[in-house]
């Protein structure tokens, strides 16, 4: 018990770490940004990254950007709205909590610092069996089923946790070997999301690096504009990413919903 307690306290505070990090990446992209959307929700609950609407505001943004003089007064009016969409995702999110803690009052809102409504407890089959079964008014029955359930939330909350780790594992590798790359995520879509190596284009660049980089005193210019290009492309490869799922959601909405979801679904759902 005391090995599992220690385990999960190590989740806690490793998973914290990357929020914290996510965190001052997202307020230095945008500054505008509070860093409790709700009450209790910090910025990085909200799903700024897998929300559509957010995404286009960000896009807006970065292109506004590009001449802050000239466009000081629209800058100035995306940045309220990208602050109203997090507080409106923020918000809903409390919502779903305090819903969660509604139907099972026997958890806390935060589960080894996970939102309660961040387990999809509805959606899972041991928990909802559990609750299905009920004690009726027996006292000592009621206790160990609650019990029981409040053990089967904390299995959810390390499986969320660990899902969380593994992709931002899977985007630090791809930054450890693209060190050009500035960030996890391009344009809001996250690095293990673009397939950089199957890109023939990006593939061409990246060799081309590799064999300035043999010389890189000499080839120091060259480098840096083969740099410039490999990130030019994976922004185009970004921003071709978010339209095309942009086109599925408009399509699908419920694919919105699913935890986690690929920026975009496989290729027998575009087909159909």
């Amino acid at each position: 018990m005391r090995d599992v307690a220690k385990r999960i306290a190590e989740d806690v505070v490793e998973a914290r770490r990357r929020a914290l990090v996510e965190t001052e990446n997202l307020h230095e992209k945008y500054p505008c940004l509070p860093e409790e959307p709700a009450p209790g929700v910090t910025l990085v609950e909200v799903g700024l990254v897998e929300d559509p609407v957010f995404r286009a505001l960000s896009h807006e943004l970065d292109g506004l950007r590009a001449d802050p003089v000239k466009n000081a007064e629209q800058i100035a009016a995306t940045e309220r709205a990208v602050r109203a969409r997090a507080m409106e995702l923020g918000s809903a999110k409390l919502q779903a909590t305090e819903e969660e803690q509604r139907k099972y009052p026997f958890l806390p809102r935060r589960v080894d610092d996970v939102l309660v409504s961040d387990l999809r407890l509805a959606e899972d089959d041991v928990f909802q069996e559990l609750v299905a079964a009920g004690p009726g008014s027996n006292p000592e029955l009621l206790t160990a089923t609650e019990r029981q359930l409040r053990g089967r939330a904390s299995e959810l909350a390390a499986a969320n946790k660990s899902v969380d780790a593994f992709r931002t594992d899977e985007d630090e590798a791809v930054r450890a070997r693209n060190p050009f790359l500035e960030s996890n995520e391009v344009k809001l879509v996250p690095l293990r999301e673009l397939g950089l190596p199957s890109d023939p284009t990006y593939a061409a660049l990246a060799t081309e690096r590799l064999q300035l980089m043999q010389s890189p005193e000499r080839n120091a210019a060259a480098i840096a504009a083969t740099e410039e290009a490999l990130r030019g492309r994976v922004e185009e490869l970004a921003l071709a990413r978010a339209a095309a799922e942009d086109v599925l959601l408009a399509k699908y909405p419920f694919l919105a919903t699913l935890p986690g979801a690929v920026l975009l679904a496989n290729e027998d759902v575009k087909r159909t």
